[in-house]
């Protein structure tokens, strides 16, 4: 048995060299890899930015464009929540690594991602039943 293992060891391995399109893709998955943060952050930003506005405008006219007053305070708190999910989601993940731990990177880099991507998930979604809310309200 230990005969056979030692011959495939042996054995050339045979391949070829990567294309330019693969090594394209290889370098652009590495550029996403290491972009993935500034991406969530950046659109946790502009998650900050359209709920203050969506919050500001929302109580500067709601009064005179909504008739329902339930509909009004969803709207409101809606708006108010989705902002503070993406202030939530753009501040540090905190979790101590050593950086010279690739597997402890990784670990902080992925735990990161994760913990961005559900702030922005919700924040989006609570934002999306505000605009309903008010959607329906108009409407009905």
């Amino acid at each position: 048995m230990i005969m056979e293992h030692e011959k495939k060891a042996n054995q050339d391995v045979k391949g070829r060299p990567p294309s330019d399109e693969e090594i394209f893709y290889l370098q652009l998955g590495s550029e996403l890899l290491k972009s993935s943060l500034q991406i969530t952050n950046d659109i946790l930003k502009q998650l900050i930015g359209i709920n203050s506005v969506l919050l500001g405008g929302s109580i500067a006219v709601l009064d005179r464009v909504l008739d329902n007053p339930l509909a009004k305070k969803v709207t409101l708190l809606s708006f108010l929540i989705s902002l503070i999910f993406a202030i939530i989601g753009i501040m540090p993940y905190e979790k101590k690594i050593l950086i010279n731990s690739p597997d402890m990177v990784k670990s902080f880099q992925k735990g990161a991602l994760r913990h961005k991507r559900i702030f922005i998930w919700l924040s989006a979604s609570v934002m999306i039943i505000g605009f309903v809310s008010a959607i329906l309200d108009l409407l009905y």
